[in-house]
């Protein structure tokens, strides 16, 4: 049905009209989630989301991204929110990720946190969108 709509097939009224449906909803909900995301600015939304940030910092600024000691340095000097200094957190989200994933992250993590968090809403919600 979609593949139909994007190769340029017409298909009959209800698969046009489905497809429609599908990419109003898909649009309604990527524009949704990154609006209601960047007003809330509340720190605890995007906690899987730090787990890699902080630590993709410490990379590209040349410290080890595996030390709880080191991610806290960054979060400091960087003006991170206070939650992130708490061991508790991390105790609760360990540093495991392959440098690869670290590094793969770090083009967000020259942005401010808030901001880097709101770049990467987009490509989730589609990700997500395409999934359903």
């Amino acid at each position: 049905m979609l593949t139909n709509l994007l190769m340029g097939r017409r298909g009959n009224s209800s698969d046009r009209l489905l497809t429609g449906l599908f990419l109003l909803s898909a649009i309604i909900f990527i524009l949704f989630g990154t609006i209601v995301s960047g007003i809330s600015g509340r720190s605890g939304f995007f906690t899987d989301f730090a787990a890699l940030y902080w630590p993709s910092r410490c990379a590209i600024h040349g410290f080890s991204p595996y030390l709880i000691e080191n991610v806290s340095n960054e979060v400091l000097s960087s003006g991170g929110d206070r939650i992130y200094l708490d061991p508790a957190f991390w105790a609760l989200r360990p540093l495991v990720y392959p440098p690869l994933s670290l590094y793969m992250i770090s083009p967000l993590a020259v942005f401010s946190y808030p901001i880097a968090c709101i770049l990467t809403l987009p490509p989730q919600n589609v990700s997500l969108s395409k999934l359903i």
